[in-house]
């Protein structure tokens, strides 16, 4: 049997300590460019900071020449540090744009590579539906994407839920299930759980079975909306920043919308490759839908 690695991810979550202010979170960078550094609490010495660093009450930090730095805070404001300025989190109340309709439950979550603990998987021949997997979805016509096949293979897809008939069954070309282009035999409902099998023929063969998807439901999707909206109009004053877009996948995250987390963070990966904190969300989020095979590909970068 051929096997492959999954990565198994356990996500530390910050506990705010009751018992005195300077171990309450402040805030999280969100972005640092050049020589931006922190004194932590009663620490001597200032370190340089890193994307994701949380940052606590009594901490300090400072931007140097040509430097800037992106934090998101506890209560939703968005602050974009200039050069040579000095941010005193126990007296300072910094100016910044305040992004009222975010939830973030999943903002101040923490991950690092020692999160990351390889164990024996699956087999290799199941890794089928790549997006999306087990998730929320923002439309009623989904694109499902399959694992890429040879010439001679083909899919059969078989799509269940919301009762009888079934939405769709039949064969695709290639490995994309558009489904704003086939004909379904009823459609998708909102707020309702669909299931997905596909079944690979030809030379290579293989099943896998009920792959879950549903349609937002319509209240949550103009939550969501007004979100993308309000991040859309905070990144226009600084494009070239990934703050808003990393925002915006832990909105994406909070509801469930794995595909559209997914691809934000495989968009800033390749945006920037050699940063951490990217790179380790990339990999929660391979082993949230379940993507061993790209999953053990980073890891092994």
């Amino acid at each position: 049997m051929k096997r492959v690695i999954v990565a198994a991810i356990a996500i530390f979550v910050f506990v705010t300590c009751s018992e005195g202010k300077d171990a309450e979170v402040f805030g999280k960078f969100l972005n640092i460019k050049d020589q931006v550094t922190i004194k932590k609490g009663e620490a001597a010495d200032r370190v340089q900071a890193k994307r994701g660093d949380l940052i606590h009450y009594g901490d300090v930090v400072w931007t140097g020449e040509d430097s800037r730095a992106t934090i998101i805070t506890k209560d939703k404001k968005i602050i974009n540090l200039q050069p040579n300025s000095e941010l005193n989190t126990e007296t300072d109340q910094p100016d910044g744009k305040l992004a009222s309709r975010l939830g973030m439950n999943g903002m101040f979550k923490s991950s690092s590579t020692e999160d990351l603990m390889a164990v024996a998987g699956v087999r290799a021949d199941t890794e089928y539906v790549l997006s999306p997997r087990n998730s929320v979805i923002k439309t009623t016509e989904p694109v499902i994407r399959l694992k890429e096949i040879g010439e001679d293979d083909r899919y059969k897809i078989r799509i269940t839920g919301g009762g009888l008939p079934s939405p769709f069954k039949g064969e695709i070309e290639g490995c994309v299930l558009d489904l704003s282009k086939v004909e379904l035999q009823k459609p998708l409902k909102r707020g309702t759980v669909y299931f997905i099998e596909a079944e690979l023929v030809g030379e290579s063969r293989g099943v896998e079975k009920n792959i879950a998807i549903y349609p937002l439901e319509k209240e949550d999707l103009k939550t969501i909306q007004a979100i993308e909206k309000e991040i859309s109009e905070l990144s226009k004053a600084d494009p070239g920043n990934p703050s808003y877009q990393l925002v915006l996948a832990s909105e994406y995250e909070d509801m469930e919308l794995y595909s559209d987390a997914l691809a934000i963070y495989e968009k800033l990966h390749k945006q920037y490759p050699e940063d951490e904190y990217i790179r380790n969300q990339l990999a929660r989020m391979y082993d949230q839908v379940g993507l061993v095979t790209a999953l053990k590909k980073l890891l092994k970068e």
